[in-house]
């Protein structure tokens, strides 16, 4: 419900959502709500496993796409935040809280990647979010890798792709800790 986006409908109709339902049940609980988020997370993890020898979840793995935006969600809920879930909202949470701007910037940049490659896997290969290790050499051709020594270009994409992963766990638990301390 936080991260939908309106279709159709008046500014009035809008507004008494926002009141009726956001503010009421994600706002005015937010903290709760963060739990929930960050349970759903944790939950997901264990049941994930962001790569074995032949795929790479990038929605749903460890450090994925998926928890990008629950962050983000966290978030809007946290400062009361009715922006999309795009640059501008980032934006909005450095603004006010600089602490932060280091590490949102680098979770952007994160999501950037892990996108423009799910994004050319959909085009070259396949809709789905599971990217099959066999069929990445044309994304990893289009992206500029190149054989560097012992490894080939895929390695080299899948090295990438992994350690971004690991960055944005690693970055997301940390910022979650500053929420909760």
């Amino acid at each position: 419900i936080l991260s939908a986006r309106m279709i159709v409908g008046t500014n009035k109709f809008h507004n008494n959502f926002v009141e009726r339902i956001i503010k009421k049940h994600i706002f005015d609980q937010a903290d709760n709500y963060a739990r929930q988020m960050i349970n759903e997370m944790e939950s997901r993890h264990q049941d994930k496993r962001n790569l074995d020898r032949k795929n790479i979840n990038i929605k749903e793995g460890i450090g994925g796409l998926r928890d990008i935006e629950f962050l983000m969600l966290i978030y809007k809920a946290k400062y009361r935040l009715n922006e999309p879930l795009n640059l501008k909202l980032i934006q909005k949470i450095a603004e006010s809280h600089p602490e932060l701007r280091d590490d949102l910037i680098k979770i952007i940049q994160y999501r950037n990647f892990l996108k423009q490659v799910r994004d050319l896997y959909r085009l070259t290969v396949s809709a789905g979010d599971m990217l099959k290790v066999e069929y990445m050499q044309q994304i990893a051709k289009i992206m500029g890798y190149q054989k560097d020594g012992q490894n080939h270009a895929v390695e080299l994409l899948i090295e990438e792709i992994t350690n971004t992963m690991a960055n944005v766990h690693r970055t997301i638990d940390k910022l979650i800790d500053r929420i909760y301390n």
